[in-house]
Formats: C-alpha cells, structure tokens, sequence
C-alpha cells in the first residue's frame, strides 16, 4: 500500500526491468514510466582460458533464499543422479531460515547431493571464479534485472536460467536453455 502511494506521488517511475516496466505502464498509465536496467562493472575475463574441460561444473551465484528456487535445483540434482555433475552455490546462506533446513534435510537424505552440491558462502568478488565454471545457473522464481546474467555473459559462459522477468530477453541466442522454475524436470533437462 505504501509502495503505491510513492508511485500516485510521483512524476514519474524507474523500474530495473522491462518485464516490470510493462507491469507498471498498465497499473499507471497516466505516469512516465521507465525501465534503467542495472550496470555492469567491468570485467577483465581472459577469453583465452573459459573453461572447456566438460567436466559439468556449474556455478550458482544468488542467496540462498526462497525466491532463488534452491529446492527445484537440489529435486533437479537428485532426479539427474550424475556424479559428473557439481553444483557450487556462492552467496548469503541464511541458517534460520527455513529453505535452508529443508535444504539441508535433502542433502543429508540424498547421497548424490553430498557429491555434486556445495556451499561456497559469501565472495567478495565472483568475478574471477565464472571462468572456472563451465556454465551458471540461475533457477529463481523472479528477478529484476539479473546482474549474475550479465556478469556470466561477459565471462563468456553458458547460461542456464528460469524463464522469467527479462531473463529470455538477455538469453535471446540461448533460450534453448531457458526453464520453467515450477517444473523440476524441465530444470533437469536443461541441465
């Protein structure tokens, strides 16, 4: 409610996504609306030596919350049984919250978790790890503008990701491995 007051009052709205943009168009359509996607610092990636090895070594850089779809990637995992497989997720872990018991309660269950998914934590930088990755996942419900997406652009990696927010409009020459976020055997297959 109060967020709709702030839109009423102003003269015109920002958005960091065109998905949003829209959204915003339609619900005020008497305001300027305008979409600023996020910037991107520069990244110094040494197209030379991407990783190429096809060991299937998959990096995920987000928080681990709810909105992430931690769950759908681990069912994912499971369902996918490869041990050539490795998961390693980078970001904000939040040990009192939920998903990350039932995320723990799945990995203590499944062996196959214990050897493909890893915690990293918190980075400072990411930059520099993309390239050790053969691709980046990103299997979240919604977005804004996803600055993962780009940085894993400019290092020069594939992209596997849910097909929501703008994500299909930064992957438009890689939609082939766009997924439906509530379909875990969709994420499969795009893994």
């Amino acid at each position: 409610c109060i967020k709709k007051i702030q839109h009423i009052a102003s003269n015109c709205i920002v958005c960091n996504s065109y998905v949003q943009s829209d959204l915003m168009k339609k619900i005020f359509p008497k305001k300027q609306v305008k979409c600023i996607p996020n910037a991107l610092d520069r990244i110094k990636t040494d197209k030379e030596n991407i990783n190429m090895n096809g060991r299937n070594k998959f990096i995920v850089v987000a928080r681990f919350i709810n909105q992430k779809n931690p769950i759908g990637l681990l069912k994912a995992l499971i369902k996918l049984n490869n041990t050539n497989i490795t998961v390693d997720w980078y970001g904000e872990v939040f040990k009192n919250y939920p998903i990350y018991n039932e995320a723990m309660e799945l990995i203590d269950n499944h062996e196959i978790l214990q050897k493909t998914f890893t915690f990293k934590g918190e980075q400072k930088s990411v930059y520099e790890l993309y390239n050790t990755y053969d691709a980046m996942i990103l299997p979240s419900f919604h977005e804004g503008c996803p600055n993962v997406i780009m940085e894993a652009m400019a290092s020069y990696i594939p992209i596997i990701a849910s097909n929501v927010s703008d994500n299909h409009l930064y992957l438009l020459n890689q939609t082939n491995l766009l997924f439906n976020p509530n379909d875990v055997f969709d994420i499969q297959n795009k893994i």
